[in-house]
């Protein structure tokens, strides 16, 4: 009986490994796809004024991929969403922090004058 019970729960674990990896192959181009949206959306925190429309649209557009890949079966896909979120955070102190800089030049250019 017991010699059963392991088999069940290797059968179980080696099913559950062949999900994950099917879940892992069909959503790969998505991923990758996320991924390459993630760092737009770091480039567009590097635009003053206009950028962070930039980094909301495609960081949200990056944590749907990585959500619609969990429900999926990705496993991956729920890592992703909280590198995501937490990118999402810094991106929005680094488009601060540029518009910070470059309002304080452009009022010391202007103070110049």
């Amino acid at each position: 009986m017991n010699q059963l019970n392991e088999s069940d729960v290797q059968n179980a674990l080696q099913q559950r490994l062949v999900r994950e990896e099917a879940g892992r192959r069909a959503t790969e181009g998505l991923m990758r796809t996320a991924r390459t949206l993630r760092w737009i959306g770091w480039v567009c925190a590097l635009v003053p004024i206009i950028g962070i429309v930039g980094v909301v649209l495609f960081l949200l557009s990056t944590i749907l991929c990585f959500a619609y890949a969990q429900s999926k079966g990705n496993p991956d896909g729920i890592k992703q969403l909280l590198i995501t979120l937490a990118s999402l955070f810094a991106a929005g102190i680094v488009w601060v922090l540029v518009n910070l800089t470059v309002l304080g030049l452009f009022g010391a250019a202007m103070s110049m004058h």
